[in-house]
């Protein structure tokens, strides 16, 4: 990405962050249990000057030299379609595979347009590969936009911003630097590399295959306020994932990839804190690492005398926008909140609801 997108990131990632724990969090999902322990026990207003500074500066290291799409920070192994502004409703298609069999496709959204963004070891470079042929890829071939089932040089591909904040992108060639992807004027069903001057047919808009929208359900209610005594109640929670659809999911793998990381984008987009991203990541984790996606458990929930409680659980709601394996729900941790009154204190700001 351009130099001035890396400013921008940096100073939002020490700005908007009170501890470098949370960076941490963001940019280093893996990061060893030992670490994580020691940035949740922290308050909220921390001082993060004993975080080892090699950490700090891999931190910065890694923010300078993965340069992604200003709007996206989770592109690596996720999955998009490409819309193109000067025919606003034409998209980059795989049509077939075939190494001509890149088009443009202004009709129904299909699989062919979804493609898999795979790192490669040139930092901000990506192969594009189609969702419908995943073992094809684009290419420039000395000027020539065409598809090889390989993974070459002259196939990676970075996206730079338009400068104009529009929300699209060029798409340049990493080898051979001065060549963009195009979808012609003259012709929409075109899709080519062009080298000359820039125009908006050059430019492209990302569109995620899956939209995540989060939520706090209340499963249910108990008021004990004019009670002498309490009470216990075992109460069946669903937790995991449920899909809307039968339909087979083709390339299992690249779908576990991309609903992962569109849940990570939508925790960073609303910033959403540590324990909270914590807990639908790793039920997320949990879910997909096992055969049945969904499993029951069993809250007690201990509603005392003269307070009214409810039990909570965070809800994760992701939409498939296209590509025909339907959306899917994420539900992982249940809370039980307790008050004397009608408003309940959450000072871990287990409520959210964040849609987009």
């Amino acid at each position: 990405m351009e130099q001035h997108f890396l400013f921008t990131d940096l100073h939002r990632i020490f700005t908007d962050t009170q501890c470098f724990g949370i960076v941490i969090l963001r940019f280093l999902p893996f990061i060893c249990a030992k670490n994580f322990q020691s940035v949740i026990k922290r308050p909220r207003n921390c001082d993060c000057s004993d975080i080892d500074k090699d950490i700090m500066l891999f931190i910065l290291l890694t923010v300078l030299l993965i340069g992604e799409a200003a709007s996206y920070k989770f592109i690596a192994n996720n999955q998009f379609l490409f819309y193109n502004k000067y025919h606003s409703n034409s998209r980059l298609s795989m049509k077939d595979n075939k190494s001509n069999g890149i088009k443009g496709n202004n009709g129904g959204k299909g699989r062919d347009q979804v493609w898999t963004l795979e790192p490669s070891p040139s930092p901000g470079c990506y192969y594009f590969a189609s969702e419908k042929y995943p073992s094809w890829r684009m290419a420039d071939s000395n000027q020539k936009l065409v598809a090889w089932n390989t993974k070459l040089n002259d196939q990676k591909f970075k996206m730079v911003d338009s400068g104009n904040n529009d929300g699209y992108f060029y798409l340049y060639n990493c080898v051979h630097t001065s060549d963009r992807v195009a979808n012609p004027t003259r012709k929409q069903s075109d899709i080519i590399i062009w080298s000359g001057n820039k125009n908006n047919d050059q430019l492209w808009r990302l569109v995620p295959r899956f939209k995540v929208n989060l939520y706090t359900d209340t499963i249910t209610t108990r008021d004990y306020r004019n009670y002498r005594f309490g009470t216990v109640v075992r109460v069946p929670v669903n937790y995991g994932l449920t899909r809307a659809s039968s339909a087979s999911i083709p390339n299992m793998s690249n779908y576990k990839k991309a609903i992962k990381n569109s849940l990570r984008e939508a925790l960073w987009q609303f910033d959403v804190n540590l324990l909270n991203t914590m807990d639908f990541t790793s039920e997320m984790d949990a879910a997909l690492g096992r055969s049945n996606w969904k499993k029951t458990g069993t809250v007690e929930m201990v509603v005392p005398a003269g307070q009214r409680c409810k039990l909570m659980q965070h809800r994760a709601y992701i939409k498939e926008n296209f590509g025909g394996t339907g959306s899917i729900t994420l539900r992982s941790n249940a809370k039980v909140l307790c008050s004397k009154t009608n408003s309940y204190s959450d000072d871990a700001d287990f409520i959210i609801t964040h849609t987009q």
